[in-house]
């Protein structure tokens, strides 16, 4: 997602694309997705053959998608911008750059989420290792390209995990190179410091549900949560995960007081449709009946 924001010095044009692209995606983190769509259609007139622009679109039409907004148009729209990406970086006719092979492991990842939640697993799979082919490409380039160490800790941590819990899955995994989840945790870390505000958020998201979910360390996934609540307060799907982990650490009162703030955020923000108004205020309200919290 942060491909366009490496540490190089761009050219005057590249640094309008730049800010137009981290405007667009500050946008989306905030659930403005009205500013978010208005900044997309410039991005796209004015750099109609960078594959940055059809990456950023496509992660507006997936936060659309997993904000509530589960629409065939929209699953439509985030499948051909995915597509045009690809297109676009397959028309180099010489070696990629690392910002091309960053967006190629996005696009792949992107589609293997895409089908895993479609319950398409062998679709699935195949997109999973022609990422993997990708993110082999980038092993030991991390200190010259920092959005590497997003992707590396990520595979490190994944294929690590995958191989602990789901032996089940061996076969699969058996011809991958090898993961390692300390340093896959350790370069996450190390990700969530970076300057670059995109980067940093990605990589605190990825921690805060690794130790919600596979960890169940709910102390680091509450202070995680935290960090991306304050950081976005509008974003609801950092909140959700935010009560989430405070439910799973014991946290019942502060979880009941997110829970309000969802309601709030929900029902204030304009550029929500009536479905995404909803969305999120059903999925808290379920968590807390689950733990018989009164709210």
């Amino acid at each position: 997602m942060s491909l366009l924001f490496s540490s190089f010095h761009p050219e005057p044009e590249e640094n309008k694309f730049k800010t137009d692209i981290y405007k667009g995606f500050i946008a989306i983190y905030n659930f403005q997705f009205q500013k978010a769509d208005s900044i997309l259609a410039i991005v796209k007139k004015e750099n109609p053959n960078n594959a940055g622009s059809y990456l950023m679109v496509a992660n507006y039409y997936w936060w659309k998608i997993i904000s509530g907004d589960d629409t065939k148009e929209n699953r439509k729209e985030y499948l051909k911008s995915l597509d045009m990406a690809k297109f676009i970086i397959g028309k180099r006719k010489s070696m990629l750059s690392d910002d091309d092979n960053y967006c190629l492991i996005s696009v792949y990842a992107y589609k293997a989420r895409f089908e895993a939640m479609n319950k398409n697993y062998i679709q699935a799979l195949s997109s999973v290792n022609n990422c993997v082919a990708s993110i082999k490409q980038s092993f030991n380039k991390e200190n010259r390209y920092e959005p590497f160490y997003l992707t590396t800790g990520l595979y490190n941590y994944m294929i690590a995990q995958v191989n602990h819990k789901h032996p089940i899955l061996y076969p699969y995994t058996v011809f991958l190179p090898d993961g390692d989840k300390k340093k896959g945790l350790a370069m996450l870390q190390k990700t969530m410091d970076f300057s670059d505000p995109l980067l940093s958020t990605e990589a605190l998201y990825f921690l805060m549900k690794i130790n919600l979910e596979e960890e169940n360390n709910y102390t680091k996934a509450v202070a995680f949560g935290l960090k991306l609540a304050n950081g976005f307060p509008a974003n609801l799907l950092y909140r959700f995960y935010y009560l989430k982990s405070l439910l799973a650490a014991g946290n019942k009162e502060e979880a009941l007081r997110q829970y309000k703030i969802i309601c709030t955020f929900s029902t204030s923000n304009d550029e929500l449709n009536p479905r995404q108004r909803v969305y999120f205020i059903e999925l808290a309200s379920k968590c807390l009946n689950d733990l018989n919290v009164k709210h």
